[in-house]
């Protein structure tokens, strides 16, 4: 079993990785003509978003720093 600070360090890379994508598909939904693929964009976008709050919350669990 891996000790849960390895894990929350997994989850702060994985959260790195998720806002990387969010940027590029907020480019992309900047230059987007379509209105339609353009919505379909901001709903991922917003999907990201907060998978990205809840992993941040989790991190902040595990560290101690909050009571979750």
């Amino acid at each position: 079993m891996k000790p849960i600070a390895e894990i929350a360090d997994e989850y702060a890379e994985n959260v790195k990785r998720m806002k990387f994508q969010r940027d590029a598909l907020y480019e992309r939904m900047q230059v987007e003509p379509q209105a339609e693929v353009r919505f379909r964009l901001y709903r991922t976008i917003n999907s990201i978003s907060k998978a990205i709050g809840d992993s941040q919350y989790a991190i902040a669990v595990m560290r101690g720093q909050t009571r979750g």
